[in-house]
């Protein structure tokens, strides 16, 4: 994180264990939303209109009777448009807000999941996963914002899976791995052999084939995987 970001106050500390306390109340995101608008900087005040709007998407979702549109102008498909514009301005901002300099490493890129506001998961590929120390580059995120848990995606495993660990994060001893399962790439689920293994319930093949990647690594991180899990096939 940025050393001069106001989100290094305790202020917003504060905010933040209000927010992971009350988890499905919007108050106390509206609430941080307003103090981002008060700061005065562009790219927070977008970041508080961007809480704003994906607040009331998500309120108007249980009502929504289609898909999200570019063109539909309704209530539910409009803050969701106008959220997006602002994702695709702001977004690396907002992240060296919440992540400084690890922003600029190769193991986090940006930040492509926000849940009504704030991150709920990162991408990155299995080659930087192997080179790069992702649990400690991640580790500044949750001091930062309220969710406990993230999904980090692997993409790129192998043969078009990609490999997802649920990490549950700590503020004292980083991340720990609650699950890892490997899924397949939209391409991968569009082949023809892969729709054949499903119809016919067959062992998908591709699992054997990325079992020693999902291994290899899972034992690259033994240091924040739980032995259950650490070198353990899918």
């Amino acid at each position: 994180m940025t050393t001069d970001s106001p989100l290094a106050s305790t202020e917003w500390a504060g905010f933040v264990a209000a927010m992971r306390f009350a988890p499905r109340d919007d108050t106390p995101r509206l609430v941080a939303a307003d103090w981002l608008q008060d700061t005065g900087r562009p790219e927070l005040e977008a970041w508080a209109e961007f809480v704003r709007l994906q607040v009331e998407a998500a309120r108007n979702a249980p009502a929504r009777t289609h898909f999200y549109t570019d063109s539909c102008d309704c209530g539910a498909c409009r803050p969701e448009r106008r959220a997006a514009i602002l994702f695709d301005r702001w977004a690396m901002h907002w992240g060296r807000h919440a992540f400084g300099h690890v922003t600029q490493t190769r193991s986090l890129g940006k930040a492509g999941d926000f849940d009504r506001g704030f991150v709920r998961s990162v991408t990155v590929t299995l080659k930087d996963w192997k080179v790069a120390d992702v649990p400690k580059d991640v580790a500044p995120l949750y001091e930062r914002t309220p969710l406990p848990n993230l999904l980090v995606v692997l993409d790129n495993l192998r043969n078009g899976w990609a490999l997802r660990v649920a990490l549950e994060a700590s503020s004292r001893s980083g991340f720990l791995a609650v699950s890892a399962t490997i899924e397949p790439t939209p391409a991968l689920a569009r082949t023809k052999p892969y729709r054949a293994s499903r119809i016919t319930g067959r062992r998908n093949d591709f699992s054997r084939a990325v079992g020693g990647a999902v291994r290899q690594a899972l034992a690259n991180r033994n240091d924040c995987f739980p032995p259950s899990l650490a070198g353990t096939a899918p």
